[in-house]
């Protein structure tokens, strides 16, 4: 009776301590799994402190894991720090050869060689046991990253309670590799955007850098050369001005005692100096925009339009011009003297180029306010402008070539661009021949030209 109470405590005894040994190995293994949940944890150092763990839970082995690099196995971590490379499973030369990645488990043991294994013989022909060996592949999703693998003398590493702890330490390792996989990828590719981002500021900043350069350049040459262009004109003044004296003494005093071919050549010096004084004063013009500069004004354009009608009142009344203006028309900040040159040249071109044979001739003045400035048009039904002359009308002395009889500089729509430029707008034309042209232009407000000039002293 007493040897049956024996066996029952003795049995109870191991169970305990079977229970505590399991307890244990749980709780190694919930330690493990909480240092490779570390999302700082380096890719080197998860494999050195796994295969390290794991020997210090399974005394008795060697543990292991191999990488897989170019569709090949490498061993990337050992717990003793080398590897005689025996392991049948993780000495494939390719990742298709290893079992261990398509079943993620894998036993070779010779306590269970006769549960359907195969039988073993010692090795050298003595009666050693052959060393034991468990893999798992090392699987996240559907990648294959890799293999973990111990190699033991003693078969109870492989006992049910053993195995299903190695598979979820094995899981947890995959986990935790892909994921260092991925902050690799991520890192790699942030690194990469860090070098294309630099060296496109660097682009940017050197492009932006000779631009300024350049604009500087070229603003300094537009400075010279308006320099040049009021002083060249202001010289030219005085000799045509005696010119004009003569010539009008010549018509004045002796033009009874010319005969015909005197009378016209009086006729076309007069003609020709009379061109020549509005092409003075066009070029004088055009440097003053870039020197002069008027205070901002509260304008209403309907005034300004006004004004500029009633200084071509009787060319519009003996073409019977009909003009239509758009009333109210949205007010705006600017220099009130320059938005008149602008209406006047745009519609004493408009008036120019009607067309001799236009027996309806209107022109229409109108405007909309947009976003951060106000919009004008003039618009007429005269002979129009073909497509390939619409950037070349704003050069100077431009003019159409196909048009005779018509009086002009080829200065006045180069003004216009100007001065629009200088107030923040743009200037530009939609025609066709023969079906008349509208020009437009805008004036930015105040508020959106300080922001233009802000960003041009920036680029500076």
């Amino acid at each position: 009776m007493l040897s049956a109470e024996t066996r029952i405590q003795d049995q109870r005894d191991k169970r305990i301590a079977e229970l505590e040994e399991e307890n244990q190995l749980l709780r190694k293994a919930m330690r493990i799994a909480q240092t490779l949940s570390h999302t700082g944890l380096e890719y080197q150092r998860i494999g050195k402190l796994l295969t390290r763990k794991l020997s210090e839970m399974f005394p008795s082995s060697d543990a292991l894991i191999h990488t897989i690099s170019d569709d090949k196995l490498e061993l990337s971590a050992s717990a003793q720090g080398k590897y005689s490379g025996s392991n049948p499973f993780c000495s494939a030369r390719c990742v298709s050869d290893c079992p261990a990645l398509s079943n993620e488990l894998v036993v070779l043991s010779d306590s269970l060689s006769g549960k359907g294994g195969c039988p073993r013989k010692p090795q050298n022909g003595n009666n050693e046991s052959n060393p034991s060996y468990i893999c798992i592949g090392l699987v996240a999703g559907k990648e294959r990253l890799g293999v973990l693998s111990l190699e033991s003398k003693s078969d109870t590493l492989f006992d049910c309670n053993r195995l299903e702890v190695l598979l979820s330490i094995a899981n947890q390792a995959a986990l935790a590799i892909q994921r260092n996989k991925l902050q690799e990828t991520l890192l790699k590719e942030q690194d990469l955007r860090k070098q294309d981002l630099a060296m496109l500021e660097q682009n940017v900043q050197e492009q932006t850098e000779e631009l300024s350069i350049r604009n500087l350049e070229l603003e300094l040459a537009n400075r010279e050369l308006e320099t040049f262009v009021y002083s060249v004109s202001h010289d030219l003044k005085a000799p045509l001005v005696s010119l004009q004296g003569i010539s009008q003494m010549l018509m004045e005093d002796y033009y009874d005692l010319l005969d015909a071919t005197g009378k016209r050549y009086l006729a076309r010096l007069q003609a020709n100096a009379h061109h020549m004084e509005q092409l003075i004063q066009g070029l004088l013009e055009l440097s003053r925009i870039g020197r002069i500069s008027d205070p901002l004004t509260e304008v209403d354009p309907v005034e300004v339009i006004r004004e500029v009608l009633d200084q071509f009142y009787f060319q519009i009344a003996e073409r019977r011009i009909t003009v239509h203006l758009q009333e109210p028309l949205p007010r705006l900040y600017c220099e009130r003297t320059r938005l008149f040159q602008v209406f006047s040249n745009l519609i004493s071109n408009a008036i120019k180029f009607l067309g001799a044979d236009n027996t309806e001739p209107r022109i229409e003045i109108g405007g909309r306010q947009l976003e951060g400035e106000v919009e004008f048009y003039v618009r007429d039904n005269g002979i129009g402008i073909d497509e390939q002359y619409h950037q070349k009308i704003f050069g100077v002395f431009q003019r159409l070539q196909e048009v005779q009889g018509v009086e002009g500089t080829g200065i006045g729509l180069t003004i216009v661009q100007k001065i629009i430029e200088k107030h923040g707008g743009r200037v530009w034309v939609h025609s066709r021949k023969n079906q008349g042209a509208t020009f437009f232009f805008t004036i930015a407000t105040p508020k959106q030209r300080r922001l233009k000039d802000r960003a041009v002293n920036v680029d500076r």
